[in-house]
């Protein structure tokens, strides 16, 4: 709706130039308007509590989590945006940290995880990434990018889950992505991985933007 009307606006007023790029700008208005406003929906504090809430309720719903014998182990696959959600989520499930999350929610869904996180009765197996926007993603955090400045450390991946359990379980990180893909970034070089549970995979799926 917005890019109908935003389209409809810029047809509607002539500007006569010799700029030979003129041409391509629509589309690449388009691309923006369809391509990233669901990221700055989330980024957005409004957004970003709305769709954090919606997660962890959905999660707080799997009975299991309140079955005091139950053991739980989740995969996630996700794309674009979705993989920055899926990221945030794990950090603050595993990285023990609720300082961002709404109250409400914090106490009534996170809590319950971590707890079966601390009793090693909740695990992550795979973490599957397409096409990831993470690594541009780090310069929202002042402290990842005191970490990343620093030049001596890299990010802890057992903050997110990946890690060997004591079960001999093994969560593992497969990030795919595509030169072709302009928001899709290999992410191995940012973070502690010598058992090597995080792996880029580099898939060319064709030339189209």
């Amino acid at each position: 709706w917005l890019d109908n009307h935003r389209l409809t606006a810029e047809q509607q007023t002539t500007d006569w130039t010799l700029n030979p790029l003129r041409t391509a700008y629509s589309s690449v208005r388009s691309a923006f308007m369809l391509g990233f406003t669901d990221m700055f929906y989330y980024l957005a504090n409004d957004g970003k509590q709305a769709v954090r809430q919606n997660i962890l309720n959905a999660l707080g719903s799997i009975t299991e989590v309140n079955d005091p014998d139950s053991d739980l182990t989740f995969s996630f696959i996700c794309h674009s945006a979705g993989t920055v959600i899926v990221h945030d989520l794990l950090f603050h499930l595993f990285g023990g940290s609720t300082h961002q999350y709404h109250p409400e929610t914090t106490d009534q869904v996170l809590a319950p995880f971590q707890q079966l996180i601390r009793e090693n009765r909740l695990r992550l197996h795979r973490l599957i990434t397409f096409g990831s926007p993470i690594l541009p993603m780090t310069v929202r955090s002042h402290a990842m990018m005191n970490i990343l400045l620093s030049g001596k450390e890299k990010l802890s991946l057992e903050k997110i889950g990946i890690k060997t359990y004591t079960t001999g379980e093994q969560a593992k990180w497969l990030n795919f992505w595509d030169k072709d893909d302009v928001i899709a970034y290999p992410v191995s070089f940012l973070y502690d991985n010598p058992d090597h549970l995080l792996e880029d995979r580099y898939q060319d799926v064709g030339d189209v933007f």
